[in-house]
């Protein structure tokens, strides 16, 4: 019996499944149908193979399906080729004989990457007749891990079909996912739009280059929004200047600087505003004796002048920290 965890969804002897006599039909299916790759989803959900609290999505294309779902956190290869194997079964039984083969994408939000399987339909008629073990079948499957970007699956995440649709797939998870906490992420869709206009004309050295460079945008403002928690979380544990106004105002920037409204200069001078409090506590120092140079530092932070407000902190940091 193969298990994933405590999964109900597939907790399932995978023999039982790919060999019973249970089939879904889906008569009107053709290959290149939005109406059939919908109904591949619809399918896959029914088959309870999925996480039902994961995105998933089907296309259909000659003689490939393509399906791409998130990789369940910590999960094997092993257990993605399974997967793979349950959710290629399940789709070539809704699919003409035309269609031989389904990829299977898994996106791992938390490694940064992806990971594919393909599943030929021979394989699965070869070894639903018993003329290929569990383990062969599995030992004759590939997976291959590419990229390093992170994302988190929400709404209707769709990416135009060609060269690098991983990739793209999850640059515009992470889109999505700024766009939940806050984000204003309108310059960020404006170039993936130009990203998929380079994938639609199927130019690869421009797309490997707008990829790159989206990518590393995302992951600056992926960290501002974290560092904009961080200092949110601070302020209501108690962190901060020690006055109310000075806490309203670190939840203030942590707002302006999720929705990237800030520098990351000001964010980061923030955290250091916080830890200095806590590092003076801890020394049983006073504070708000260095409020007249904060309120300068304050200043020049405001102006941009960000050298001159980084000496005064440093001077701060050494007095304060013994």
């Amino acid at each position: 019996m193969f298990k994933f965890g405590k999964l109900k969804w597939i907790a399932v002897p995978l023999l039982t499944l790919v060999i019973s006599n249970i089939s879904f039909c889906c008569p009107s299916a053709n290959a290149g149908d939005a109406a059939t790759d919908q109904a591949i989803v619809d399918l896959i959900r029914h088959a309870k193979i999925i996480n039902p609290a994961y995105k998933l999505t089907a296309s259909v294309s000659g003689e490939e399906a393509l399906v791409t779902t998130q990789r369940k956190p910590k999960a094997t290869d092993a257990e993605c080729k399974i997967q793979s194997v349950l959710i290629a079964k399940t789709a070539f039984e809704a699919l003409p004989e035309s269609v031989q083969r389904v990829t299977v994408i898994f996106l791992d939000y938390d490694a940064d990457a992806s990971s594919s399987v393909i599943v030929k339909r021979a394989e699965v008629k070869l070894f639903g007749s018993g003329g290929l073990t569990e383990k062969d079948l599995l030992s004759s499957l590939v997976i291959a891990t590419t990229g390093a970007t992170s994302a988190t699956s929400s709404g209707s995440t769709s990416v135009q079909a060609g060269p690098a649709q991983a990739d793209r797939l999850l640059l515009l998870g992470r889109i999505e996912n700024l766009k939940k906490q806050g984000t204003n992420v309108n310059a960020y869709m404006a170039y993936f739009n130009q990203i998929e206009e380079a994938a639609k004309a199927g130019d690869e050295k421009s797309l490997t280059t707008k990829i790159a460079y989206l990518r590393e945008h995302l992951t600056d403002q992926e960290k501002m929004v974290k560092q904009a928690h961080a200092i949110s979380k601070g302020v209501h544990s108690g962190m901060g200047t020690g006055t109310g106004t000075g806490s309203s105002a670190f939840e203030q920037m942590a707002r302006q600087f999720s929705a990237g409204n800030l520098p990351k200069e000001q964010v980061d001078m923030a955290m250091r505003e916080a830890a200095l409090s806590s590092t003076a506590t801890a020394h049983n120092k006073d504070i708000r004796l260095a409020q007249p140079r904060l309120n300068q530092l304050h200043e020049l932070m405001n102006a941009k002048r960000f050298s001159e407000a980084n000496k005064i902190m440093t001077e701060l940091e050494a007095e304060y920290s013994h």
